[in-house]
């Protein structure tokens, strides 16, 4: 039976595009083309809010100022937003209400009381919060993209308002036939026998892009064999000095290293890659590691948070102790040499299929909507 045409408002307070804004734009799209009526409210300027003109997805401009240790100017701002979305609630008839970030969910904590709409909130990192249970009580429905996440979410709220929660992992198109423009090895003038390694992501030290080029050290006896890539910037301020780290271990480091900064085609360079590595520590899903299966391309991962969730088969291979570059290392080192890549490749693009499809986000999402 078909759900009954919604009117959903999107709140995030980002705009740059990382994983968790991708996700929500292809959410955003797929639940516009089930004839849902969507808009997003996020600030005035960013690549996402770009994306949605120019995909016909509608979009109003709105700040959510921090809270966190503003005092007097916290209530301020609360009353301030809350008439400002009263009107943007009314004008569209606004059904459900969904958050996208950490913050826009204490945003949503409010709308939830106040007005009468149904509330979703995602939960897309791992942060302590010692008002979860008042947020899981209040908010019609909280989906939370992994178990790392659902059990930290619930570690939170003492294990309480469990029934409020659900998980639903992230999905991805299918990539298998993406075709790239952009050829590495002629931009970069790296031969034809030279392995292609990569990492993509914004740069913030639990990413562990100083590990990345650690390993990329210890391998110094394939030095004309291997070329690394780091795709990725730093987005706040306080990554800045991590940045610096990573250009410092660059500049001293006798392997060929590439620092892209921020790109707008990650697609692309991951099409180049022979080999994906995801050292992160503790990541709460790993975006990038499905779109990596979903292209049929090679992945090692760390072994805890989400990329230890999301690799079922072939872990001897494709996980690695997380914070140990020797590990990576040495697993760089047997991942190149095994004589099975094609069928670690073809299982994990099946388990893709089968657990991290963007049909499969989109229908969940959409059943998430129709029961509360």
């Amino acid at each position: 039976m078909k759900l009954k045409i919604y009117n959903f408002l999107y709140l995030s307070e980002c705009n740059d595009m990382g994983g968790a804004e991708h996700s929500l734009f292809r959410l955003m799209q797929g639940i516009s083309d089930l004839g849902h009526n969507v808009i997003l409210a996020s600030p005035r300027h960013g690549v996402l809010k770009r994306k949605c003109k120019d995909n016909s997805i509608e979009t109003i401009d709105i700040e959510f100022p921090q809270l966190k240790g503003q005092g007097i100017k916290a209530i301020f701002n609360i009353v301030s937003f809350l008439f400002k979305i009263k009107k943007i609630i009314k004008n569209n008839n606004v059904d459900i209400v969904h958050s996208n970030t950490a913050r826009t969910r204490f945003y949503l904590f409010f709308i939830s009381i106040i007005f009468n709409v149904k509330t979703v909130a995602h939960v897309r990192d791992l942060q302590k919060n010692r008002f979860e249970f008042i947020l899981l009580f209040v908010i019609n429905k909280t989906i939370a993209i992994s178990d790392v996440v659902k059990n930290m979410i619930l570690s939170n709220s003492s294990g309480m308002c469990e029934n409020k929660l659900i998980k639903i992992y992230n999905g991805v198109e299918d990539l298998s036939d993406f075709n790239s423009l952009l050829n590495l090895r002629t931009k970069h003038n790296i031969s034809e026998n030279v392995v292609l390694i990569g990492i993509i992501g914004r740069i913030e030290d639990w990413k562990r892009q100083d590990i990345f080029i650690e390993a990329a050290n210890l391998l110094v006896e394939y030095k004309n064999e291997l070329a690394f890539f780091i795709v990725g910037d730093a987005f706040r301020e306080e990554d800045n000095e991590f940045k610096e780290k990573l250009i410092k271990l660059k500049s001293k480091s006798p392997m060929n290293i590439i620092m892209t900064g921020h790109v707008d085609n990650p697609f692309d360079y991951l099409k180049n890659f022979d080999l994906l590595i995801c050292p992160s520590d503790n990541e709460p899903f790993g975006r990038v590691i499905i779109e990596a299966m979903s292209m049929k391309k090679n992945i090692i991962s760390s072994d805890n948070g989400g990329g230890s969730e999301i690799i079922k088969s072939h872990r001897q291979f494709s996980l690695f102790k997380v914070n140990d570059s020797n590990a990576l290392a040495k697993s760089i080192n047997e991942m190149l040499s095994c004589d099975s890549i094609e069928k670690i490749v073809n299982d994990n693009y099946l388990n893709y299929k089968n657990n991290f499809s963007l049909q499969s986000n989109i229908k969940q999402t959409e059943k998430v909507y129709g029961d509360i």
